[in-house]
């Protein structure tokens, strides 16, 4: 990472830091809670960076405003993940015990609804138009939390329902980036093509992150937790389309209400030995491609090879 990458990300945790330790008494626990999540070591900050990166297509000068949205970029996406925490019953967040567990299901709720008004109330100096589109984002995000939760303990959901799912989980909210970039860059031609830029990187992030489940990043979060879980995972599925056997196994221990570790490392053998990990990867490449496609029409930018350098070790990360 750069200097000016550092420098940044530093601007936006002194940011994040500032908006949670400027408030009220009584609502001094809440910001505690979204500390715990947001001021952790392991925060990899992948918005805020994309925010970054996005404006880079256009300059390198980094106004104060990037800075905003690059925080409420992050607000939004803490608060998504301390009501999944919770929907999960997910013990670990970010390699420490997770918000749920540490403060209660309850305040882990607030706190992530009081990191959705923090993000809006730093939005709302900067346009309408960057606003009304993040309340699309929210919807979204809200649908997708909802399909997730539907397709819980089903084999039913199909490749393209999990796109539609990972679009709305992951991928509205890196198009928001892009999308919040150009706003600020007044580039009007560009809104819609870094919306879709974003998506396509979001598609390739939600996949790597399924295959993490099975591979790695025990440390950060609870292994095999889409199993565990009974959630929806692109492997998976694909798994249970190449072989009936496997469909059945899943629906089977599907029925029972906890699934064993025993149970847990047998589903999770028989993914990994279907060919599904390949497949994934294959679709990762392919949406690599359509990414790359959108990012080169801005070639000579900084912010077109600081975006493929980010692209290419995220998906460089099942390979290892």
């Amino acid at each position: 990472m750069t200097l000016l990458e550092d420098e940044f990300l530093a601007k936006t945790n002194d940011m994040i830091r500032e908006v949670l330790t400027g408030l009220s008494s009584d609502t001094q626990s809440l910001a505690a809670i979204a500390e715990h999540l947001c001021l952790s070591d392991h925060a990899k900050r992948a918005r805020p960076l994309l925010v970054l990166y996005f404006h880079w297509l256009f300059s390198g000068e980094v106004a104060p405003e990037l800075v905003k949205v690059a925080v409420a970029a992050e607000f939004i996406h803490a608060a998504s993940l301390l009501h999944d925490d919770v929907v999960d019953e997910a013990s670990m967040r970010r390699g420490k015990a997770s918000a749920n567990v540490v403060y209660g299901n309850a305040q882990a709720v607030l706190a992530g609804d009081f990191l959705l008004t923090e993000a809006f109330d730093l939005l709302r100096p900067l346009g309408r138009e960057l606003t009304d589109r993040a309340i699309v984002v929210l919807k979204e995000m809200t649908r997708a939390a909802l399909v997730e939760i539907n397709a819980r303990g089903r084999m039913d959901l199909t490749i393209d329902g999990w796109s539609r799912m990972a679009r709305g989980k992951t991928g509205v909210l890196f198009s928001w980036c892009g999308f919040a970039a150009a706003i600020l860059a007044n580039s009007d031609q560009n809104k819609e093509r870094l919306w879709a830029l974003g998506e396509h990187i979001g598609h390739i992030f939600q996949m790597v992150d399924d295959l993490k489940d099975f591979n790695g990043d025990q440390n950060l979060k609870d292994s095999c937790q889409d199993i565990r879980n009974k959630g929806p995972s692109l492997p998976i599925i694909l798994a249970a389309q190449m072989d009936t056997s496997i469909m059945g196994d899943f629906q089977k221990y599907y029925k029972e209400e906890i699934i064993n570790d025993e149970t847990v490392l047998y589903l999770k053998k028989r993914v990994l030995e279907s060919g599904a990990i390949a497949e994934t990867y294959k679709r990762i490449k392919h949406a690599e491609s359509k990414a790359r496609a959108l990012v080169a029409s801005y070639e000579g930018s900084l912010g077109q090879v600081l975006l493929s350098q980010w692209v290419h070790t995220l998906i460089a990360w099942p390979t290892h």
